[in-house]
């Protein structure tokens, strides 16, 4: 980790890498194919995906389409988060006109699709703000310090 943090590199062990290199493989999905697979899953399967899992399915799917996954092998995608925390971007892959306020939007890809809003995520409408203030980048440092000094007081 400290290669990472100071030269902005991490390399995995060459003994690591090899004894993982025959059970993973990976890739990437650029924005407009994660919106594809979200389209195309829910059309197909009638399953709607957060963006994160629609890049893993589309990684899947090109790598079984290119033969470097034989057809038939068992795979699991695993599922983290729920797609209605990413309002723009499913309403996107749908077809679904994305509101201004991004709770309108939860409602509108409802109406489509059927899938009711997650209690603890419509909630938070008509919450109030916890954080609310934002920082620069050059001042984080001091930000952070602030917060700190008030905390040991």
């Amino acid at each position: 980790m400290t290669e990472l943090r100071e030269n902005g590199v991490y390399r995995v062990p060459e003994e690591e890498r090899k004894k993982v290199s025959g059970e993973m493989i990976g890739g990437w999905a650029d924005s407009d194919t994660m919106r594809k697979a979200i389209s195309d899953v829910y059309e197909k399967y009638d399953y709607l995906m957060d963006p994160h899992t629609a890049v893993a399915y589309a990684v899947y799917d090109n790598l079984r389409r290119s033969g470097k996954v034989t057809r038939h092998t068992h795979t699991v995608i695993i599922s983290t988060a729920h797609p209605y925390k990413f309002p723009g971007a499913v309403s996107e892959a749908l077809g679904i006109a994305a509101e201004e306020n991004p709770y309108d939007t939860l409602r509108s890809i409802k109406k489509y699709t059927g899938i009711p809003i997650p209690s603890q995520l419509g909630e938070l409408e008509n919450r109030k703000k916890r954080f609310t203030d934002v920082i620069n980048p050059e001042n984080i440092k001091e930000s952070i310090q602030e917060v700190v000094d008030e905390i040991v007081k």
